[in-house]
């Protein structure tokens, strides 16, 4: 069974995006891809787990859903893994919280004055804010057309836009906190993880204004 939930829909000065939630992710796939032939407008898709995002916008857009953590079987909780072919280690799954593997993200995405900004929190905040500025700059780079080729450290993360704007591009981002397998809650907070949930994602959207 899939779910679909809408936002910004009611506000033309947002793009509109669709969340999908279901059990597998060639089903969602499919199912974003057929509602996208349904609008004439510019559009971005994103997926992860069991969430699919299509965001509809009347100029450029991306969108990204990444995974912040998962909760395993002996409930404990773990960083997720990222899908990051040039740290040359599998690490899509479980990343274990080391100091190492979190360095080695930070190398690998984010610019000298971004390693620098986040080097004093401790090590799951530094992580977590390493994923939501990987996010804004998927999202960024899907909006540029260029989210297959382009290099994390030469983009500077949205999420550090004063005012979440930069020229004509403008920033969006929310939490999806899962708490069963059939309730999840739709956020702005960073701070609701509990011994309850399941899981957590970030999503990011970069949108053209004229």
């Amino acid at each position: 069974m899939t779910r679909s939930v809408s936002l910004f829909t009611k506000d033309i000065s947002l793009p509109a995006i669709t969340l999908l939630e279901g059990n597998g992710i060639d089903e969602l796939k499919t199912l974003a891809r057929a509602i996208s032939k349904l609008s004439d407008f510019n559009q971005s898709r994103s997926y992860r787990d069991n969430f699919a995002l299509l965001a509809e916008w009347k100029n450029r857009v991306g969108v990204d859903i990444e995974c912040l953590c998962i909760k395993d079987t002996r409930y404990q909780y773990y960083n997720a893994g990222t899908e990051l072919n040039y740290l040359e280690k599998n690490m899509h799954g479980y990343l274990e919280n080391s100091d190492k593997d979190v360095d080695l993200l930070a190398e690998a995405i984010l610019t000298r004055e971004e390693k620098e900004a986040i080097s004093g929190l401790d090590l799951n905040d530094k992580y977590s804010n390493i994923i939501k500025l990987w996010s804004g700059k998927e999202a960024l780079a899907k909006a540029l057309g260029d989210a297959l080729s382009y290099e994390p450290k030469s983009l500077i993360a949205p999420g550090n836009w004063p005012n979440a704007s930069s020229g004509c591009w403008r920033y969006l981002f929310f939490y999806i906190y899962c708490y069963t397998d059939k309730f999840f809650i739709i956020s702005h907070q960073d701070k609701l993880i509990t011994k309850e949930l399941l899981s957590a994602y970030v999503v990011s959207i970069v949108y053209e204004v004229r």
